[in-house]
């Protein structure tokens, strides 16, 4: 027993804490292209509308390559008598039944005019519904959430790749010391939880 509990601090030694993605600096995402075109090749149209969404909902990669428009509606009047937007996240790694969980957020907008067509930048329920409503209409009908120029969804790998350049267009350092990148298909989830 002694010999294993030895083996075992041999073999942690130097390797240092797990690699945590890094955050986009949620606060300046007004700093990212309004246009419709992707930021890489096969990656999401209107990326940071797509980027802000996937951050408030605190969504992985995975998340958002499977997200639907039909996984979006246009929630009952809150309390508070604000709009709302409900997201079914249907797939999710914590997910393994793919039983889904529904996620409703507010409109965070500033304007009187809330729920308009020019929401503020940072609004989850409008930039959510604005994005369906957008999808629905390139793809004639039910189709990704968030499809690339090919009209298909984005793969997990062009999603990496547009949080990778959405880094390197906001300052964000992609590489940690080591040269791992920092970057990675939770980076979104951990934007979200810290602006938050």
């Amino acid at each position: 027993e002694l010999l294993c509990q030895d083996l075992n601090k041999a073999a942690r030694r130097g390797l240092g804490p797990a690699m945590q993605a890094a955050a986009l600096p949620m606060g300046q995402f007004h700093k990212l292209p309004a246009f419709e075109n992707p930021l890489v090749p096969g990656g999401p149209r209107h990326p940071r509308r797509a980027l802000t969404i996937g951050a408030w909902w605190l969504t992985r990669e995975l998340e958002l390559a499977a997200a639907q428009t039909s996984h979006v509606w246009e929630a009952p009047e809150q309390p508070s008598g604000r709009r709302a937007a409900t997201w079914l996240l249907a797939t999710s790694k914590t997910d393994p039944e793919a039983v889904g969980v529904e996620r409703t957020l507010e409109c965070a907008c500033t304007s009187s005019d809330a729920g308009g067509s020019d929401p503020d930048i940072l609004c989850p329920a409008c930039n959510l519904l604005n994005q369906r409503d957008w999808a629905v209409a390139v793809a004639g009908g039910v189709g990704p959430l968030f499809p690339n120029t090919e009209g298909q969804a984005p793969t997990k790998e062009a999603w990496a790749a547009t949080f990778c350049k959405a880094g390197e267009i906001l300052d964000v350092k992609i590489r940690g010391h080591t040269g791992a990148e920092r970057i990675s298909g939770h980076t979104l989830r951990v934007t979200g939880a810290q602006a938050l």
